[in-house]
Formats: C-alpha cells, sequence, structure tokens
C-alpha cells in the first residue's frame, strides 16, 4: 500500500515532529529506524530498497503503522481527533453547535492542540494513537488499524466532509419538548 518514499518521508517527518536538544536530526533518524527494527536510517533504506515488490505491501503497511504511531503533530495548525471503532464506524471529539428538528444535539469536530494533546493521550493509554497526515495513512487507519487518529484539518475535511458541514441541521426554533426528552448532554465524542 506504501511506497518505498512514503516511508522515509514518515521517518524524516517523525523526526522533524520530535526535535530534541538532545539528539541532532541525523541522531533522531537512526533512532527513530531503530525504533522501527532497523539498525539506523541507512539500513532501513537500503533494506527497504531491496525488499521483493510482493512482499513490500505487507510490511510497508506494518511500518508506516508504527510511523504513525511515533510521528507528532505539526505545531503550525489545529488537528481533529477522530477514533474507528471496530465495526468501521467512526467518532470524533466535538463540540456543540444547536439541535436539529428532533430536539437532537448537532455536533462537529472540535479542533484541538495537536501537539498537546497527542503527548497527553499517549502518556495515559496503552493503545497506539495515530498522526496521519496523508490520504494513504487514513485509508491504512480506517481499514486496518482502527482505533484513535489525530490529523490536520485539510485532511480531516477531505475524509469527513459530512462531519463538518451540519450547519443546515441545526433548526432556529427546536422543539423544546423534544429537547427534554433526549439526553441533555451526550457527551463530547459524537458518530455519525
Amino acid at each position: 500500500m506504501f511506497a518505498y518514499q512514503d516511508i522515509v518521508a514518515g521517518v524524516k517527518a517523525a523526526a522533524k515532529s520530535n526535535r530534541s536538544e538532545d539528539y541532532t536530526h541525523c541522531q533522531l533518524l537512526n533512532l527513530y529506524s531503530r525504533n522501527l527494527g532497523f539498525e539506523n536510517f541507512h539500513q532501513l533504506q537500503t533494506s527497504l530498497k531491496a525488499l521483493p515488490k510482493d512482499n513490500f505491501g505487507q510490511i510497508s503497511t506494518k511500518l508506516m503503522r508504527k510511523v504513525c504511531a511515533q510521528k507528532l503533530p505539526s505545531q503550525d495548525s489545529s488537528y481533529f481527533e477522530f477514533l474507528c471503532h471496530p465495526d468501521g464506524s467512526t467518532s470524533f471529539y466535538s463540540y456543540w453547535i444547536g439541535w436539529d428538528r428532533f430536539g437532537k444535539e448537532v455536533r462537529v469536530p472540535r479542533p484541538l492542540i495537536g501537539l498537546t494533546s497527542v503527548k497527553g493521550m499517549r502518556e495515559h493509554r496503552d493503545m497506539p494513537v495515530y498522526v496521519l497526515e496523508s490520504s494513504k495513512e487514513v485509508l491504512a487507519w480506517k481499514y486496518g488499524w482502527k482505533g484513535t487518529a489525530y490529523m490536520p484539518e485539510s485532511v480531516a475535511r477531505e475524509f469527513f466532509a459530512f462531519s463538518f458541514n451540519k450547519e443546515h441541521l441545526v433548526d432556529d426554533n427546536p422543539d423544546m419538548e423534544q429537547v427534554r426528552k433526549n439526553s441533555p448532554f451526550g457527551g463530547n465524542f459524537c458518530r455519525d
């Protein structure tokens, strides 16, 4: 599913996003390559180039999963938290924008400071938290990896446009009787 360049670019992105005063960029490339099971960045590159094409797809998807579970979000944009459930359905961290004509909450994805959120989630959770920044990564997550993922707005809107475009569902004069019948607060996670 992923090409050689995707894996190399993913390791470079992880090293770039996880800057440290203790390590140079080259040392970080080697560190992330070791986390993937290679001796260093050079060995990662030469080993991947030497792989037979029929084995590369499966191996590249496993490697990219590890890369996405290690890299951190950019500080330059908002990120959105999505959860892909075992049945393939998705939910997202949201905020309330109103009620619909049936008295139910209308919620849209909430922008988050990705770096802070991902670091916090990884500290307190035993499961991977993926950072997805390309179409291929989102597809691998949605149809294979599952779990929690953070993605920048451009990627989130591309794959989950309906989740963002719900203003038309908000009723200007909701039936308050219906609103009272429904739960006053459905929680911050919304399932489409």
